[in-house]
């Protein structure tokens, strides 16, 4: 099963954060959420999504009940008293306008609409529905037009969003295969994020001015698949980028 990041979180308070502090590593949210309670001494776990109040949390990091390992809390106001000091490096901490019932129902409300989600592509997978039914099924969360090619960039499986108009993706459609210059063109891209070599590469296609996610899909470490994510417009959308991670390690599958 797929895992929310804190990209997610974000983007689902996007409304209400007032400031967010971007710690090291990913947060595993595999415990749940819990409420964070305040006065006590009890340590925190890294595998729990937490949620408190802005005194709780004041409370909890300057008590140095944090776990050793990445953990994320999202506070119910603004942390003033924790400002002027550098916060402990594994702590991903978003202050948000929202008070602690509102708060957290909506996290609840986002958490379970992408469980949801990642169910619908977990049964997919496994009744073998087949990868465009994946994609049909993917494409739900994405404004964006998702490409499935080989590691030749022939078709494997595409679904089309009619607010994404790209060269790329229209050539694939029609013929079924990207040519040897579109190939090389997307080579030639500039990346944002990873590179040629890597397993992710982002960029803004120079062509369409559309911002484009590859990810690498691999079978027992070679090469397979590309997924292809096409947003429109050109800025970067860590949201996006962390949804199609979840996806690829589907199609991996």
């Amino acid at each position: 099963m797929g895992m929310y990041t804190p990209a997610m979180l974000r983007f689902w308070l996007t409304d209400v954060v007032l400031r967010v502090h971007s710690g090291s590593g990913r947060p595993d949210f595999r415990g749940g959420i819990k409420l964070l309670e305040g006065g006590g001494d009890t340590p925190l776990r890294s595998d729990c999504l937490y949620i408190g109040e802005r005194e709780a949390v004041v409370q909890a990091v300057r008590t140095d009940r944090l776990p050793g390992r990445p953990v994320c809390i999202i506070c119910a106001g603004s942390c003033s008293a924790l400002e002027g000091a550098p916060l402990p490096k594994q702590l991903w901490l978003l202050e948000t306008s929202l008070s602690l019932l509102p708060l957290y129902n909506r996290v609840q409300e986002h958490v379970h609409v992408f469980l949801d989600w990642d169910g619908r592509l977990h049964e997919a997978v496994y009744t073998n529905a087949g990868i465009q039914e994946v994609l049909r099924r993917a494409s739900s969360a994405f404004r964006a037009t998702l490409l499935l090619v080989n590691a030749g960039f022939k078709h494997l499986a595409s679904v089309h969003h009619p607010d994404v108009q790209d060269l790329a993706a229209r050539e694939l459609q029609d013929n079924g295969y990207l040519s040897y210059d579109t190939i090389q063109a997307i080579r030639r891209q500039s990346a944002l994020l990873g590179g040629r070599d890597k397993d992710l590469m982002e960029y803004v296609s120079k062509e369409s001015g559309n911002y484009t996610i590859v990810r690498v899909v691999r079978s027992r470490d070679i090469l397979a698949a590309r997924l292809i994510v096409i947003l429109p417009g050109g800025e970067p959308d860590p949201y996006c980028s962390d949804l199609a991670g979840v996806l690829s390690d589907y199609i991996s599958q």
